[in-house]
């Protein structure tokens, strides 16, 4: 899976929120369901923010968004459907190849804002463990870890990143 292919499902999965207003609201009552979390390492800080999720069987693929404007942890994977109840392996971009990773797993980037810098982050592994999902609305936890660049000259940051969601979202064609 492509960068661009996870920025377009992080595209599906925002355009499932905004055109799903009427839907189920999350934990915080709005309709962009709810992420709390933490990123630790060479990079903390707590997230609190929006979980999205979207499928699109006319592109067979899935999008799942998390966080806010400093920290959005963006998943996506190249098969059709949601992810059922259980845990879901994240695949290791930063020592495989994104073409190589299968269809079933989860592949991460996570963007985060510290300290005025910003870093684009690689998932190197871990899970999503869904606890509930339907085609409107699904919970669950993660733990990932990262690693993370901020530009020429810098030395890479390895972050985990762990949390709660309620995700609403669902099929956009």
């Amino acid at each position: 899976m492509t960068t661009r292919s996870l920025l377009a499902l992080a595209a599906l999965a925002l355009t499932v929120s905004a055109c799903g207003s009427d839907g189920p609201t999350g934990n915080d009552g709005g309709g962009n369901g709810s992420f709390t979390g933490t990123i630790s390492g060479d990079i903390s800080m707590s997230v609190t923010g929006e979980a999205m999720f979207g499928t699109s069987a006319t592109n067979n693929s899935f999008g799942f968004v998390l966080g806010n404007d400093d920290a959005g942890i963006i998943f996506g994977r190249e098969t059709t459907g949601l992810l059922a109840v259980g845990t879901h392996t994240v695949y290791d971009l930063v020592n495989g190849d994104e073409a190589d990773a299968p269809a079933s797993q989860l592949v991460g980037v996570i963007g985060i804002t510290s300290g005025g810098t910003d870093h684009i982050c690689f998932a190197q592994g871990g899970t999503v463990t869904v606890t509930s999902s339907t085609a409107s609305r699904m919970t669950g936890s993660l733990n990932v870890t990262a690693e993370c660049l901020a530009g020429e000259g810098q030395p890479p940051r390895a972050v985990t990143i762990a949390g709660t969601f309620t995700a609403i979202g669902g099929p956009v064609d």
